[in-house]
């Protein structure tokens, strides 16, 4: 793993370490004990046993039903649809040492259901985000010996390299208007936020600043990118916001906040700070009025509003382990979808099955 990315941005990564999260090496979820084919019949999850008719007797083939697939297709051998935003449904991307292996990249519905793995390798994938149509995700990974931006399909297919230099480049996050992405590279000489044209390969320089820059994520509107600014010398953090035209940041937020994600209108920012112990705050665009939700002594960060900005995920760490939590944005209901996962970076996507 690259060690210039570790000491800039893994710096808040720390956090589940000093909680104690360690990696889970097996997940009842992903891995449950089969029970004997008697309890799955009491059960309801198995039909009763039928008698074997006699060879004389005709058996009538079974109907093939998959309402997921056009019945053109049934007469072909066709694997399920991988599970990708469609039909107004969203998803959460996020990063995971599940099992102690290497960090990869998963998604799950907001409920909890459909856990997926996308990524399977050697290497560690690290920040993914949506596209702003929901049918891509951009990611850094080390899969080829450096940390270079890569873009890959929803359900993790079409694995495409964005970068190829000496230099890290870390954190990817696409424009509104899907031209661009802004990310965090090493490549002039320290640590600075870029962006890259889409369709030119067209690099510019954002910052020149002596922070250390991370977790960014562009407004709606395209006219700011506000990110995580590291102090290089002490490890502190704060939030910042960039306009794009003028490349000069400002803060918005008390030393210690980390990863903000904007709401979908642009109106509020969500970001995590010291509080009763690490909590999960929402402030106006301008840093005002930031209000904590849901405060308690375990560790949340790491917080992305859904598409309606009704709700927010966040990562909730305890001295044994960190799952994917949801609740509402003003701290209500929170509800644990995950289960001894260890997730980090969580993104809900913004504007599921439509064209961007």
């Amino acid at each position: 793993m690259n060690r210039n990315w570790r000491r800039r941005a893994g710096l808040w990564l720390a956090v589940m370490l000093v909680s104690g999260c360690g990696r889970q090496v097996v997940s009842p979820s992903l891995a449950p004990t089969i029970p004997a084919s008697e309890e799955l019949i009491e059960e309801g999850l198995l039909p009763e046993p039928k008698d074997i008719p006699s060879q004389e007797e005709e058996i009538p083939p079974e109907p093939v039903v998959n309402p997921t697939i056009d019945e053109a297709t049934l007469t072909e051998a066709t694997a399920l649809p991988p599970i990708v935003p469609d039909e107004g449904r969203s998803l959460i991307v996020f990063m995971s040492d599940f099992g102690g292996q290497d960090f990869e990249l998963f998604v799950v519905e907001p409920n909890g259901q459909n856990l997926t793995q996308l990524t399977d390798n050697d290497a560690q994938d690290f920040a993914p985000t949506w596209s702003p149509d929901g049918k891509q995700i951009a990611f850094h990974s080390d899969r080829d010996g450096n940390d270079e931006l890569y873009v890959m399909n929803a359900d993790g297919t079409d694995v495409i390299r964005l970068s190829a230099d000496l230099a890290s480049d870390t954190f990817p996050v696409w424009s509104p208007d899907r031209a661009r992405i802004a990310f965090v590279s090493t490549r002039g000489g320290k640590a600075d936020m870029w962006t890259v044209d889409i369709a030119t390969a067209e690099l510019t320089p954002l910052t020149d600043d002596t922070t250390d820059p991370a977790n960014p994520d562009w407004s709606p509107d395209g006219t700011r990118i506000a990110f995580t600014a590291f102090n290089p010398t002490d490890g502190t953090g704060s939030v910042r916001v960039l306009p794009v035209e003028t490349g000069v940041s400002a803060p918005i937020t008390v030393e210690g906040a980390f990863y903000p994600d904007w709401s979908p209108d642009g109106t509020r920012i969500a970001f995590a700070a010291p509080g009763d112990g690490l909590d999960i705050f929402v402030a106006q665009a301008d840093g005002s009025n930031p209000t904590p939700l849901n405060s308690n002594p375990e560790q949340q960060h790491s917080p992305s509003f859904s598409p309606d900005g009704t709700q927010l995920v966040y990562v909730q760490s305890s001295g044994i382990s960190s799952d994917l939590w949801v609740m509402n944005t003003d701290g209500t209901a929170a509800t644990q979808i995950t289960q001894d996962m260890n997730p980090l970076m969580p993104r809900w996507s913004s504007k599921p099955g439509s064209d961007g």
